[in-house]
């Protein structure tokens, strides 16, 4: 352990940019012995991951750097970014995106924090903060302590305000009554704002188990025609179902599943398939891709 000196006195180092500098300094000059052209930089920093995360993170991602996957995480820079719908699928978004150097998350849900969202939502709150807050203020208190700009809005979106949705990079769509996610998605379309759809649709079999799928559903400017195929917009049993079985483990799931697809279609996982539709089914384990380019 090497500490720095002030005026004779031990103090802690100003910040981990000039304790790194410090402890590469005394490595560098012993293998500089060994060879003198040998050094510790490299073009691997990546100036526009370091610029975002002063911008957007309350303390340093030593993750990206210890993983050294700052290039990869650049392409996951964008300004601009919104999840409609802070149920138990929107919350694990939340809590994925909050970890990603995006600029803005903007928050879209106008109901307040209940009982029963605490059993599907990442966290554990107290029973004193059980129906007190709107759900994106609840999730923004939360998110805010790592995150600077979580962007709550507390009320629905609908066909008099969606031009709100304008100038976004990209959009999830996690609600669950098929007529509003309809005109959600029409509108998006219409913007051409590219935006992914999640779903579930679970339910009880005879031998007392739970069974069903969740989804996510793509749509880009250039390829939607898909939409309306493979997303239902019926007010029946995809509503009743889906309001009434909801799983944590499947929520964070269909999250999951969500946001590696984004992650995908900016280039920071490798994508071969490039599917515009996913499905993943409880009692075969299977993930069935279509919709393919």
């Amino acid at each position: 352990s090497m500490k720095v000196k002030e005026n004779g006195v031990m103090v802690n180092y100003s910040d981990y940019y000039q304790k790194i500098r410090a402890y590469t300094a005394y490595i560098w000059a012993a293998a500089q012995e060994l060879d003198s052209t040998c050094t510790p930089y490299s073009n691997r920093p990546v100036p526009a991951v370091v610029e975002m995360q002063r911008r957007v993170f309350r303390y340093p991602d030593t993750a990206t750097t210890r993983a050294g996957i700052g290039a990869a995480t650049a392409k996951l820079l964008t300004e601009r970014v919104a999840i409609i719908g802070l149920g138990g699928t929107g919350s694990y978004i939340l809590d994925l995106l909050a970890k990603v150097p995006i600029g803005e998350i903007h928050l879209y849900d106008q109901d307040i924090f209940e009982l029963h969202n605490a059993y599907r939502a990442p966290g554990a709150p107290q029973v004193e903060d059980l129906d007190k807050f709107r759900k994106v203020e609840w999730f923004a208190s939360i998110y805010s302590r790592m995150h600077t700009a979580i962007v709550p809005h507390a009320y629905a979106l609908t066909q008099d305000n969606l031009g709100e949705l304008e100038g976004f990079d990209f959009v999830f769509v996690a609600i669950d009554k098929p007529q509003i996610r309809k005109v959600i998605l029409q509108g998006l379309m219409a913007r051409k704002i590219p935006f992914i759809d999640v779903g579930m649709g679970l339910d009880m079999d005879k031998d007392s188990s739970v069974s069903g799928i969740c989804r996510y559903t793509v749509g880009l400017p250039e390829f939607n025609s898909h939409i309306e195929q493979v997303v239902s917009f019926d007010d029946g049993p995809e509503e009743n179902l889906y309001r009434n079985i909801q799983v944590a483990d499947m929520n964070m799931l269909n999250a999951a599943l969500a946001v590696i697809k984004w992650k995908k279609l900016r280039g920071f996982y490798a994508d071969n398939k490039r599917e515009h539709h996913g499905q993943y089914s409880i009692a075969s384990g299977s993930l069935v891709k279509e919709d393919c380019r």
